[in-house]
């Protein structure tokens, strides 16, 4: 069993491989966790644009005499910003999952080109 592990220099993902074999199958996993990205993303996005503009926007215009306008930009504010963070996060996970399956996938190559070649039906194959 071969395990590597891996944290980004900002704290945002940190990764684990591992490689085991057992009884002629080789498992190959990849893990990643992105709590980090997910706090600095939303807590920078929705924090920082939604509550700082929608909130000073909106009390801005509530003072002007149109509390509906300056709570409706408020609500508008925040949701965006929601859906911004949200799309950004998806984009930058998607992207990260195929670069760890293309990991996976040349490991997987590496791994079967140190096989030993054994006859089949004795590494666990079915006989063709």
């Amino acid at each position: 069993t071969l395990t590597w592990s891996s944290h980004s220099g900002d704290n945002t993902s940190s990764q684990q491989v591992l490689v085991a074999s057992r009884d002629g199958q080789t498992l190959i996993r990849w893990e990643e966790k992105f709590t980090g990205l997910a706090g600095a993303l939303f807590g920078g996005v929705v924090g920082g644009v939604g509550i700082g503009a929608g909130l000073g926007v909106g009390a801005a215009l509530g003072s002007l005499g149109s509390a509906a306008l300056g709570i409706g930009i408020s609500v508008v504010a925040l949701g965006g910003s929601y859906a911004l963070a949200r799309t950004i996060y998806a984009r930058i996970v998607r992207r990260r999952r195929a670069a760890a399956h293309r990991v996976v996938e040349a490991v997987a190559e590496h791994v079967e080109r140190l096989r030993p070649n054994v006859p089949a039906g004795l590494a666990g194959e079915p006989d063709a």
